[in-house]
């Protein structure tokens, strides 16, 4: 039947319609999708490549040891990230033929897809342009800094496809592993750690980023370069080594010695330096009494350390294993050198000589000198008194850490002269005085500290006792001469203990008990006019007493004080007399009124002034008579010729270069006397005058000053220097020009 009557029959039915048509070979139309499905295909295919060509840069470059150190060292993120991606990881041949299969896999897939979307030419620049742009650089771009945190994201994926490509890719991988060997990771010789430090610490973002400083980066370097260094080049020198005698005694002046070294560990040697017998240890010297003497060499006895001895060729680790295993931390570093040795008659006309390799001390290395090489700075601790002996250079840090040393070493000087000839507080003594009793003792809290107090202190008595024995002296002479309290006897003066000891005797039954440095007796006695002492007090043997009297003590109130000194218009004398003469103190280990008396004779009531007569002149009067006499005739008349006299100028200052005595007496008159004897003693002091002696006349608000000052030898002041000197004092105690 012809196509036209098979529709003529079919008008009516659709079915029928379709039926003919499909009998007349027509076909229906199919809708084309073909395009959809390519460029889906085509966008998974892409991600796919992403994925696989930033995985092969980001988890490839991340080698054994750095995903370690991440475990380990990195924040909480990266440590998560890094246990995640480690397992994987550790087969890393086979990591990198999956993801490299995977790779070619995508990319030649997706090529197809687009050659199959559009014509030949088109699709290769297509293809070329998606897998360059959005399948190699981009994400290549992005692990390369973020590969930790995306591998560990993308992990799943990789999985399921070591899954797939797990036929192909384990017999290449395992190829792989038996051609090129275990895989080692990044690992770094000494001299690239030393640079990869270097420029982690030089670089700012580096240095930004991993924290080192340049203190770090000096320390890491000293402990890999240490074991190159040898002991010659870090040990102190023979030269420069403290040592002591071996026959040497342990008397004061050795101790003293030995504590201003700082040094804790001492060699000792024997007739010369390059004998060394042992060390001594100052620990061992606590219980050493000095007044013992005893010989170092009988201390080596029962204390010596043993004498290591160490090539000086030695390498520094040798030497650091050595202080670790041995008890010692003290090495003598020697060196062979070669010396002719006389051997035995060779023939009848001399010797014969032979050669010999022997043992020669250079020097000492210690504990602290390899660890300040492993750190590379030097070590002072609170009791080093020097830096480095080879390397003096460098800077010392030992003003901050025990600033007030030597002004506590200034204590104990005095014991360590070689000459007797001064028996005074130093200036740093005098300081240190003046501190402890303002701030333990009551009755001097009142006084100003650096005025008046300090001035009292500089004038005040001092005994000093440098017997040999160390026992209590039990006859009643030996009793009288070391006694400084008696019981039942009036005693006019506050003790103050430097240095020794004082035995107490008290109660009926004589209770004794001793009383050491910084210790104080008579504290009543400046407080009562008839102080009598319930105990008695004895030097034990060697001893240092500062001495003040009431006297001196009730002056240095009234000087604190001057309106007290206003209300009296009548003539006061507050005498404040402190005689340093030498020769009057170097025997004498009681001094009354400043005064050297014999020891049968009785202490007298003290005087308003004391006058020794053994000084006196032809004429019969002694020099501090003649000056008395001077100074006390001025009545009211002569007070107001010396403030006529003073008028325009408020002070007045004459010099006086007597005969008979040896120092320049200086008279100052001025008003509003306040605490002037620190100011001029400090004036004087300045320009290397010192004052043997000062007196003070007041009256009402007028005061004269006389001071026996000399020179730095004891002489006179010339009289060409009377100008200088009292422009000096015009200048630096009154502040006038």
């Amino acid at each position: 039947m012809s196509l036209d009557a098979c529709l003529a029959l079919c008008v009516n039915s659709t079915a029928c319609l379709e039926d003919c048509l499909l009998d007349a070979g027509w076909t229906a139309p199919s809708p084309d999708l073909g395009w959809v499905l390519d460029g889906f295909l085509s966008t998974i295919l892409v991600v796919l490549s992403a994925i696989f060509s930033g995985l092969t840069l980001g988890l490839m470059s991340l080698d054994k040891l750095g995903l370690q150190i991440l475990q380990e060292g990195g924040d909480p993120a990266e440590r998560r990230h890094a246990r995640a991606i480690a397992p994987i990881r550790e087969k890393g041949n086979l990591l990198l033929c999956t993801l490299l299969l995977g790779n070619v896999t995508v990319n030649s897939l997706l090529a197809i897809t687009m050659a199959r979307v559009t014509n030949g030419l088109v699709g290769f620049l297509a293809s070329t342009a998606l897998i360059l742009l959005l399948g190699e650089i981009l994400p290549q771009a992005i692990c390369s800094r973020h590969g930790l945190a995306i591998g560990a994201h993308t992990l799943w994926v990789v999985k399921v496809f070591i899954f797939l490509f797990y036929p192909i890719a384990w017999p290449i991988s395992k190829l792989l592993d038996k051609m090129l060997g275990r895989e080692m990771g990044m690992v770094y010789s000494r001299e690239e750690i030393q640079k990869l430090i270097e420029l982690h610490v030089t670089n700012p973002e580096a240095q930004l980023e991993s924290g080192l400083t340049k203190d770090d980066h000096r320390m890491l370097i000293g402990v890999m370069e240490y074991k190159k260094r040898r002991v010659r080049e870090v040990m102190t020198e023979l030269d420069n080594v403290y040592m002591l005698d071996c026959k040497r005694r342990l008397d004061f002046s050795t101790l003293f010695e030995i504590y201003k070294s700082g040094f804790t560990r001492i060699p000792v040697f024997d007739t010369t330096h390059h004998n060394v017998i042992g060390i001594l240890y100052a620990k061992d010297l606590i219980l050493v009494d000095p007044q013992d003497q005893v010989e170092i060499r009988t201390i080596l006895s029962f204390h010596g350390g043993e004498v290591k001895k160490v090539n000086e060729d030695t390498t520094l680790d040798y030497v650091l294993n050595e202080f670790k295993t041995s008890n010692s931390h003290m090495l003598f570093a020697t060196r062979l050198v070669s010396q002719a040795v006389d051997d035995a008659p060779g023939s009848p006309g001399g010797y014969w000589s032979r050669a010999c390799t022997v043992e020669q001390l250079t020097g000492i290395i210690t504990l602290e000198d390899v660890i300040e090489e492993i750190i590379r700075d030097e070590i002072v601790d609170e009791t080093d008194m020097a830096v480095d002996a080879n390397r003096p250079k460098q800077k010392d840090r030992r003003t901050s850490a025990r600033a007030s040393l030597q002004g506590y070493l200034n204590l104990y000087e005095h014991d360590h002269r070689l000459t007797k000839e001064q028996h005074t507080l130093s200036a740093p003594e005098v300081q240190a005085v003046t501190a402890f009793l303002h701030l333990n003792v009551d009755e001097f809290k009142l006084l100003p500290a650096e005025t008046v107090l300090k001035g009292l202190v500089f004038r005040a008595t001092l005994i000093e006792r440098h017997d040999k024995e160390s026992e209590v002296p039990v006859s009643p002479e030996s009793q009288d001469k070391h006694m400084v309290y008696r019981r039942g006897m009036p005693a006019p003066f506050f003790t103050l203990v430097i240095a020794g000891k004082l035995l107490i005797r008290a109660g009926k039954e004589g209770f004794e008990s001793e009383m050491g440095p910084w210790t104080s007796l008579g504290e009543a006695a400046l407080r009562k006019d008839d102080y009598v002492p319930d105990y008695s007090a004895i030097i034990a043997g060697h001893c240092r007493l500062l001495q003040i009297y009431r006297r001196d003590y009730l002056a240095a109130m009234r000087l604190a004080q001057p309106e007290m000194i206003t209300a009296s218009r009548q003539l006061k004398q507050a005498i404040v007399d402190m005689e340093y003469e030498n020769e009057s103190r170097q025997n004498s280990p009681l001094l009354v009124n400043h005064r050297r008396i014999d020891e049968n004779e009785e202490p007298r009531t003290p005087l308003l002034m004391d006058i020794d007569s053994s000084r006196a002149e032809p004429d019969g009067l002694s020099p501090e008579m003649r000056a008395l006499n001077r100074l006390t005739s001025l009545g009211s008349a002569n007070w107001g010729r010396l403030e006529q006299e003073a008028q325009g100028r408020g002070v007045i200052i004459r010099f006086d270069n007597m005969r008979y005595k040896q120092e320049t007496t200086v008279s100052i008159y001025t008003r509003d006397h306040q605490a002037l004897l620190a100011k001029v003693t400090d004036a004087f002091t300045s320009i290397g005058l010192r004052v043997r002696s000062a007196k003070i006349y007041t009256e009402g608000d007028k005061a004269l000053d006389v001071f026996g000052v000399v020179g730095e030898s004891g002489e006179q002041v010339p009289e060409d220097q009377f100008d200088f000197v009292r422009q000096h004092l015009l200048s630096r105690v009154f502040e006038t020009n």
